[in-house]
């Protein structure tokens, strides 16, 4: 077989896919081709190719990593989709993490994963909604990022028990860190307030003796 196009006569053409059979006729060899009008399949290639390359454009110019996780009934995982942000993000390549999807949960700082594990499977029994916010190392930059990881599962249909999430992570370190200054601040505001309570206090104490000193010399 062979795919072509054909010409109408108005001039359109069309994609067609021929069949050549050979047969014979009255004694003769002949060569009969079937023609497949592929007018719907082709439309419909094009249209998903036009999807997916809109789908790539918008998901390369979000910030973070726009990703698709699976997790499979026999524990075992991997990352259909991963967008370029991947490397920026996470330190490693969308080939190397597709290839070792259980690096993800290894970059995850060891005080921090149990909370990752916690929350992945509650959203995967009650296929609720995943939000965790956690730190991981990156090797290359030698360096702790916080980020956020928000995805939406849904189960498949086959495997039965398998979950597909669709999300996107984030880089909320420097939210963090503001978060963090400000409740260092808070509590050195805190600390700061107690002190002057308490000398306020002993001033107060102090003052109150002086005078009980002095009523008691000048009664005596």
């Amino acid at each position: 077989c062979m795919r072509t196009r054909h010409r109408r006569a108005d001039g359109s053409s069309y994609p067609i896919t021929l069949h050549f059979l050979r047969v014979q006729r009255d004694g003769k060899q002949m060569i009969v081709a079937l023609g497949d009008d592929r007018t719907a399949e082709h439309t419909a290639a094009e249209a998903n190719y036009q999807y997916q390359l809109r789908f790539n454009t918008l998901a390369s110019n979000m910030p973070g990593l726009v990703y698709q996780f699976v997790a499979h009934p026999d524990g075992s995982s991997n990352f259909p989709y991963l967008s370029e942000g991947c490397q920026s993000l996470l330190g490693v390549t969308v080939a190397h993490l597709q290839q070792q999807p259980g690096l993800f949960l290894k970059l995850i700082l060891p005080e921090d994963r149990q909370s990752y594990i916690d929350t992945l499977l509650a959203s995967t029994r009650a296929l609720s909604p995943l939000n965790w916010e956690g730190r991981i190392w990156i090797e290359d930059f030698k360096d702790v990022k916080w980020i956020n990881v928000r995805a939406t599962p849904h189960a498949l249909i086959e495997p039965r028990g398998t979950v597909e999430w669709d999300g996107i992570m984030t880089n909320i370190t420097a939210s963090r860190r503001e978060q963090e200054e400000k409740d260092a601040a808070h509590m050195r505001l805190a600390e700061l307030t107690a002190h002057i309570e308490e000398a306020k206090e002993e001033e107060r104490t102090r003052i109150a003796r002086e005078i009980h000193d002095d009523l008691g010399g000048n009664l005596t």
